[in-house]
């Protein structure tokens, strides 16, 4: 189970087996030839720092490989890195492992915010994960 106080190149090795693509692998390679020793909480504590990070990146990680993150690592990723609704959104149509609280979170983030969306959830039109029960 990866957390945020894994070996960075544990996280690395679980993109690698999840099937990131090469350039991603590369990218996270070079940080670790860098710096051997870097923990995830190193890397993710740059990323909570830099205004300009894509949501994509941290949305991406949580659909690849976010059944290996325990849960305060994915509630880290959920608070601090995801702002967009329509991202928070479709992280629950995806990901088939949050739990409740997660769910919760994530709503709260796109709640009000995207109508159309909520609408065709009410009507079935849109189908959300159902959240596992917290452990």
């Amino acid at each position: 189970m990866l957390t945020l106080e894994s070996k960075f190149s544990d996280y690395v090795e679980a993109l690698r087996k999840a099937g990131a693509c090469a350039e991603v692998v590369a990218i996270h390679d070079e940080m670790l030839k860098k710096n051997p020793s870097l923990m995830v909480s190193d890397v993710y504590k740059t990323f909570c720092e830099d205004p300009k990070l894509n949501e994509g990146w941290p949305s991406w990680a949580l659909q690849l490989i976010g059944k290996e993150m325990d849960t305060s690592f994915r509630t880290s990723i959920i608070k601090d890195l995801l702002h967009d609704p329509m991202v928070c959104l479709q992280l629950l149509t995806k990901c088939d492992f949050l739990t409740e609280a997660e769910h919760i979170l994530l709503k709260a983030k796109y709640a009000r915010k995207l109508p159309t969306a909520e609408k065709e959830i009410t009507d079935g039109k849109v189908v959300l994960m159902t959240a596992k029960v917290n452990p």
